[in-house]
C-alpha cells in the first residue's frame, strides 16, 4: 500500500510565503526597496497586490507575487508604463477574469495571432482589448514559464549567457514551487543555486563544484550568475 504524503496540507503551494523580499528581489533585478513598496505600500501608495495572509519573519512572498512581481518590472522596464497604468491593468484584468491572480491562475494561449486569457466561465482576448502593453509582457511571460491545469506552475529566471545575451531560449535556472521548496535551482536538477554559491564563496573551484555535483560548468556558471553577477564574471576555473 502506497502511503501519499502531503507536504503542504491541501494548499497550493504557490500560494504559500516561501521567498523572502531579497529572493525574489534578486530573481528580477529589483531593489527590495521598490519590492516592499509594491507589496506593502507606503505613505500615498497602496500596495499592487496581495501577499499571503498571516505571513511574517524572513519569508512573507508567494509564487503568485513572484509572477505578478515579474510582470510589472517588465510593465515599468520595457513598456515604460506609469504606476498609475500599472495599477489599471492588473485590476482590468482582475475584474474581466473575477479571479485574484489572473496573471498566475487564468489559462493563457495563443490562437493564430491573438491572445486570450481565461478563467472558469470569464474570457478575454487581451488582443483586442486594447491593452498593448500588457499584451506583450504576457507573450514575454509565456516564454519563462510552464503551465499546468491550473495555470503557471515553472518560472525560469531572465539571465545572460556566456555571451551576454537574455534569450527567452536560455533557461538554466528554474523556479518551482513543489520541487526544493520552491528554492532556485538548476534546471533539470535537484541543486539549489544557493547551495552552488556557497560552495565557491568557501574557496572552492567551479570546476570541483561541477565535478561533485555531476553536472556541468556552464550549469554552474549560470548558477553563480543568478545568484551574484559579479562572481561569474571572473575568470575562475
Amino acid at each position: 500500500m502506497t502511503t501519499t504524503i502531503d507536504l503542504y496540507g491541501g494548499v497550493d503551494p504557490r500560494e504559500l510565503p516561501a521567498y523572502s523580499f531579497w529572493d525574489v528581489a534578486l530573481s528580477l533585478r529589483l531593489p527590495v526597496s521598490t519590492l516592499r513598496a509594491w507589496t506593502r505600500g507606503q505613505p500615498g501608495f497602496q500596495p499592487l497586490f496581495d501577499i499571503p495572509s498571516g505571513s511574517g519573519g524572513l519569508f512573507e512572498l508567494s509564487f503568485y507575487n513572484l509572477i505578478e512581481s515579474y510582470v510589472i518590472v517588465q510593465l515599468r522596464r520595457k513598456h515604460g508604463l506609469s504606476m498609475r497604468k500599472v495599477r489599471w491593468s492588473i485590476e482590468y484584468l482582475q475584474k474581466i477574469l473575477d479571479v485574484e491572480h489572473p496573471i498566475v491562475e487564468a489559462d493563457m494561449f495563443v490562437v493564430g495571432t491573438e491572445l486570450f486569457m481565461r478563467h472558469g466561465r470569464h474570457s478575454l482576448n487581451l488582443t483586442r482589448s486594447g491593452q498593448l502593453p500588457i499584451e506583450g509582457v504576457i507573450h514575454d511571460l509565456l516564454t519563462r514559464v510552464d503551465k499546468g491545469p491550473f495555470g503557471l506552475v515553472r518560472f525560469y529566471p531572465q539571465i545572460e549567457n556566456s555571451k551576454g545575451v537574455a534569450s527567452p531560449r536560455y533557461k538554466p535556472i528554474v523556479i518551482d514551487p513543489e520541487v526544493t521548496y520552491g528554492r532556485p535551482r538548476i534546471a533539470g536538477t535537484g541543486i539549489p543555486t544557493a547551495v552552488i554559491a556557497e560552495r565557491y564563496r568557501a574557496k572552492e573551484s567551479i570546476s570541483a563544484i561541477a565535478k561533485d555535483f555531476y553536472t556541468t560548468v556552464t550549469k554552474v556558471r549560470a548558477a553563480l550568475a543568478f545568484e551574484d553577477e559579479e562572481i561569474a564574471t571572473g575568470k575562475a576555473a
